[in-house]
C-alpha cells in the first residue's frame, strides 16, 4: 500500500502535491516541487504513463496486488486518471 500523486502534466502534479501537503503535515516545509521529490521516495508520482511504468516495475518483481491511498477525497479527477489511463496500461 502506498499513496500516489498523478497529473496530466507538471502543473497538475504541483497542484495535487500542495493538496497532499494539507493532509500530511510532514510536508509543510516544502514547496510543490520539493513535495514531489520527497514523495517519489515512497509513492507513485507522475503522469499516467510514468505511474503505470512505476507499477510495472513492481509487478516485474512479483507484486500482484496494489492498494493506492487517495488522500485528496474531493479529487475525483485523479481517480479517473488511474481508472482510464493507468489501469488499462498495466492490465
Amino acid at each position: 500500500m502506498t499513496t500516489f500523486i498523478i497529473g496530466r502534466d507538471q502543473n497538475e502534479l504541483r497542484q495535487r502535491a500542495l493538496g497532499i501537503q494539507k493532509v500530511l503535515p510532514r510536508l509543510n516545509t516544502l514547496d510543490a516541487d520539493g513535495i514531489l521529490v520527497r514523495m517519489r521516495e515512497s509513492a507513485f508520482v507522475g503522469t499516467p504513463e510514468e505511474v503505470a511504468g512505476q507499477i510495472r516495475e513492481y509487478a516485474r518483481l512479483g507484486v500482484e496486488l496494489f492498494m493506492l491511498q487517495h488522500f485528496l477525497l474531493d479529487d475525483s479527477d485523479a481517480l479517473e486518471l488511474l481508472a482510464e489511463e493507468v489501469m488499462p496500461a498495466i492490465a
